[in-house]
């Protein structure tokens, strides 16, 4: 039987270590550039961040009107199952948000798709 060198052992370290961290740094990107701590606490502040939405849905709870921002799917390596969303009130203020709402059932029961109307970016920075 033939003996396996450490250059062998090296290879194939390598081979599954590079992909597995490139991956990790592609969801801790991904996590830091969606969350609006320090960031953005209303929609001009959004809007100044200059990652647009891909959409915006409008939604009525208890009474009051909200918009809902969906970020871009730009996720290079990182594999979110939804894109990150942010909720913000009729006086423009964020009120709350989701880093993935395809992971995230308390958001979507928060704010339920079903309740969503579609609306745009004009509409949200219009109130």
């Amino acid at each position: 039987m033939r003996k396996i060198t450490k250059a062998e052992i090296v290879v194939v370290l390598l081979v599954f270590s590079i992909p597995a961290i490139a991956w990790i740094t592609s969801e801790i990107r991904w996590a830091r550039m969606n969350n609006p701590a320090g960031r953005f606490g209303s929609v001009e502040e959004y809007v100044q961040h200059g990652r647009l939405p891909e959409r915006v849905t409008k939604t009525m709870k208890e009474g009051r009107s909200y918009f809902i921002a969906f970020s871009p799917m730009n996720h290079g390596l990182a594999v979110p199952s939804g894109p990150a969303a942010y909720v913000f009130d009729s006086n423009g203020q964020l009120v709350d948000w989701s880093p993935d709402t395809g992971d995230d059932p308390d958001f979507i029961k928060r704010w339920p798709h079903d309740k969503q109307r579609p609306s745009s970016l004009r509409q949200m920075r219009a109130r």
